[in-house]
């Protein structure tokens, strides 16, 4: 059985008074980051504070289980999603949601002499090969909503004369339209209610013996090259292997986001969002 060499990871909530709607979990064969779809509505129906919250928390223990199974990691991620929903459904006896919690999903799995992926939402996975070139496997159906949705904050931030992150309310209608496209080809897909979603996530394998290292991370995490552009994906590669730490990305990416705490330079549509991200060296 062959083993990751070096591996790392963390998660860590946006705020100090909100829940943590990520997880994140590793051994020394698999890694995964779930990032839970932050609730748009005041309903919670779940013996947690924070539906989006338990949904991730569940889905991740549904997921430790599964990836024990000989299966692909498809297949592991569509059993650990019934589950979640099964366990979901016994909070619904007398009531009724108009948005069902969802979370997005990036792991990674050793099976033999190749490295499974998958992944479903906007969490990314990059992969460096042993040549030098790195792949970005991401789907960026969520990134183009997102992108409406945050263009409409500047403009009304504009037009009221205060800081983007102020006009985030107002455009909460935007937001609910874009979730009501979930799972959906005129909108983006997404661990959710719907258990057929999980044939729309990215997936496939590469032979061990080409990947030098593998990152996978949430949306919030990857603000730091993608939003911030304070790194390259060649550039954290090679910190990554020298003596930085995933922590010390995570500490930068905060800085960045309190120097801009308006959200005015780098819109978005809060301050610092959950943050998690795996590590992993073959």
């Amino acid at each position: 059985m062959k083993y990751f060499k070096k591996k790392q990871g963390f998660t860590e909530a946006g705020a100090c008074d909100r829940e943590n709607e990520d997880e994140f979990y590793m051994t020394k064969s698999y890694a995964f980051v779930i990032d839970g779809a932050t609730g748009l509505t005041k309903a919670n129906v779940t013996n947690e504070k924070d539906d989006v919250a338990w949904y991730a928390k569940t889905l991740k223990k549904h997921l430790i289980t599964s990836l024990k199974q000989d299966k692909s990691l498809c297949e592991i991620v569509k059993d650990a999603l019934s589950k979640t929903n099964a366990d979901f459904k016994k909070f619904l006896t007398s009531v009724k949601l108009d948005i069902y919690p969802s979370a997005c999903l990036t792991a990674i799995k050793i099976k033999n002499d190749m490295l499974e992926y998958y992944t479903i939402g906007d969490s990314q996975l990059l992969i460096k090969f042993k040549d030098g070139s790195i792949k970005l496997i991401l789907d960026k159906s969520v990134e183009k909503l997102d992108e409406f949705a945050i263009d409409r904050m500047v403009e009304i931030a504009k037009e009221k004369n205060i800081n983007v992150v102020e006009a985030r309310q107002a455009i909460n209608d935007i937001l609910i339209g874009n979730r009501s496209l979930m799972n959906t080809d005129e909108g983006y897909y997404i661990l959710s209610s719907d258990e057929n979603a999980v044939k729309h996530g990215l997936f496939g394998q590469f032979p061990l013996k080409e990947i030098d290292c593998v990152l996978g991370c949430s949306d919030g995490f990857a603000e730091i090259y993608y939003l911030f552009k304070k790194y390259s994906f060649e550039k954290m590669f090679k910190l990554l292997k020298s003596d930085k730490t995933l922590l010390d990305f995570n500490n930068e990416l905060k800085a960045l986001q309190e120097n801009d705490k308006g959200c005015n330079k780098f819109p978005r549509t809060k301050k610092r969002d959950d943050c998690s991200a795996f590590y992993v060296e073959l």
